[in-house]
């Protein structure tokens, strides 16, 4: 057997080079394809947003949810005095990085990064590199009083560089949902809530799971007469599946290696100062198959969801059960609307995030080029987000529009509690 072994220094700068270059042709190839997605969709960097999506300002002293978009999967959420966060992707590495060098950009992050001092958990729904290659070097000099909450192979990728008393495994606290079309059927189990130190915000997570990221095949066998044999092939393709049984000695430096491990929804709640639910949130930060992510009826029953944060990457990937003798459509998001019946959506982890051409990476920082119309926001390739939006529009009855925000890296989005109900 004949093996290799890449040199990490030799030729770093040229592949340094090249990895910029590429940045650049990967980036601007697909703003064509993509930008005119956005022409007609909502983004906005909102005030007040009410649930009916009307913008119309509550009273000073209305206590409210504040919810503010990172980009990607990451956000930053204030509840009176406390603060928690879904982690963050600042760091977008281009194609050739992911592939050799993928490393934390420290001087992205330190560009970015609002003041997160006051938060005290962070959330992570999966372990691929573009949900937490960034928490530690965060964790280490600006959230530095958080915990992080996630699975078990989200704490052996980051066991070398975050203090294990600061990682709070959720695997064996996860609640799933009933699944009465799985063989064998699959019944429903609430999980155990986490609070945060005061007390006033509570997080169960929810087990999920990934869409893949495309499909690369699609066939069918066919008899000798040219008849269909079983049904049509498609080989669909999921970067870095797979979990962790150990601790790894460092991170990893190739994006392939980060594996996703298991996936988590989040149902969280904001309790008021007689521990009632002011206000519940759902949230994850992957398209998932039927039923997977869905919050239980017993949770359901205490008080349904107020926003809903969901995810439009790869949504197209989640191909099946289209239909149960007469169900509703189970395709992603109706699937997961039909469960939630949120009051209102929040359409997350759209943009491109390879070499992101909005304000990312600092080669175009440096230069001058960030922003419109230079390098506009772009949807994340292969990824239709007008089809996502017809889906939320078609799941959720005759909502209209202003029901759901798309909102653009740095939003800020505030839902006053409605303290008549």
């Amino acid at each position: 057997m004949i093996t290799t072994k890449l040199n990490p220094i030799k030729g770093k700068k040229t592949l340094k080079s090249a990895a910029l270059l590429l940045s650049g042709l990967f980036t601007i190839s697909f703003q064509t394809a993509s930008a005119n997605q956005l022409d007609d969709l909502v983004s906005t960097y909102g005030s007040d947003l009410g649930l009916d999506g009307v913008y119309l300002p509550a009273p000073e002293n209305t206590p409210r949810v504040n919810i503010e978009s990172l980009g990607v999967g990451g956000y930053l959420i204030s509840w009176g005095d406390d603060q928690i966060m879904f982690a963050p992707s600042y760091t977008n590495p281009d194609p050739l990085s992911l592939l050799l060098d993928t490393h934390v950009s420290k001087s992205t992050v330190d560009r970015l990064i609002p003041d997160v001092s006051d938060v005290d958990m962070i959330l992570v729904g999966h372990a691929h590199y573009d949900h937490l290659l960034d928490v530690p070097y965060i964790m280490e000099k600006y959230a530095q009083k958080a915990t992080l909450y996630g699975s078990k192979t989200m704490k052996h990728l980051v066991a070398s560089v975050v203090d294990p008393a600061k990682i709070h495994i959720l695997n064996d606290q996860a609640s799933t949902a009933a699944d009465i079309y799985a063989e064998p059927q699959v019944a429903e189990e609430v999980g155990t809530w986490a609070y945060n130190p005061s007390g006033k915000i509570r997080v169960m997570a929810i087990n999920s799971n990934h869409a893949p990221n495309a499909t690369l095949f699609k066939g069918a066998i066919l008899d000798a007469d040219g008849g269909l044999i079983g049904e049509e092939i498609e080989w669909l393709f999921e970067v870095s599946k797979g979990g962790l049984d150990e601790d790894l000695d460092e991170v990893p430096s190739s994006a392939f290696f980060w594996r996703e491990g298991q996936s988590f929804a989040y149902v969280v709640d904001f309790l008021d100062d007689n521990n009632n639910i002011a206000f519940r949130l759902h949230y994850e930060d992957a398209a998932s198959d039927p039923t997977k992510g869905f919050i239980p009826t017993a949770i359901l029953d205490e008080k349904k969801v107020d926003v809903a944060i969901l995810t439009v990457a790869n949504f197209n990937e989640i191909k099946e059960p289209f239909d149960h003798q007469g169900d509703e459509l189970f395709q992603y998001p109706q699937g997961i609307i039909n469960n939630l019946e949120a009051s209102h959506y929040v359409l997350g982890h759209w943009e491109n995030f390879f070499a992101n051409n909005w304000i990312y990476p600092d080669v175009w920082w440096m230069f001058g080029l960030r922003g419109d119309p230079v390098f506009p926001l772009d949807v994340v390739p292969l990824t239709n987000a007008s089809t996502f939006i017809e889906r939320v529009k078609s799941a959720s009855g005759d909502m209209s529009h202003q029901n759901f925000t798309m909102p653009k890296p740095g939003a800020h989005m505030s839902f006053p509690i409605d303290q008549s109900l």
